[in-house]
C-alpha cells in the first residue's frame, strides 16, 4: 500500500509511506520517504511538455499515462467509499485516438 502525507506542502511535511504486507499477516513492513525540498515536479512537467511541442515530439507523459493515472485516482475513491477492492480495467483505445 501507499500513503501520501502533506499534499503540496500545505498540510505539513510531504512524505510517502510504502507498506508491504507480510504473508503471515503480521504487521506490514513500512518504509517512510520524506521530502524536505520544495516540490517542483509540476513546473518540470510543464517545461518538458513545452519542450516536446517545440521539438515536435511526443511528450514523455502520454495521454494514456494521464488516463491510467486518473483511473487509479478514481479507483482509490471508489475503494474508500466501498471499503474494499475495486478493479481497474484497461482502457479501450481506438486507432487515431491521439493518446
Amino acid at each position: 500500500y501507499v500513503q501520501l502525507e502533506g499534499r503540496d506542502g500545505h498540510y505539513g511535511r510531504q512524505g510517502l509511506v510504502w507498506g508491504q504486507r507480510k504473508p503471515d499477516h503480521s504487521r506490514p513492513e513500512e518504509r517512510l520517504f520524506q521530502f524536505a525540498e520544495a516540490d517542483d515536479s509540476w513546473n518540470r512537467e510543464w517545461l518538458e511538455f513545452l519542450d516536446a511541442i517545440q521539438a515536435q515530439r511526443d511528450p514523455l507523459g502520454s495521454g494514456l499515462d494521464g488516463l491510467r493515472a486518473q483511473q487509479l485516482v478514481d479507483a482509490a475513491y471508489r475503494s474508500a467509499k466501498l471499503q474494499g477492492w475495486v478493479e481497474i480495467t484497461s482502457p479501450e483505445i481506438h486507432a487515431g485516438a491521439g493518446l
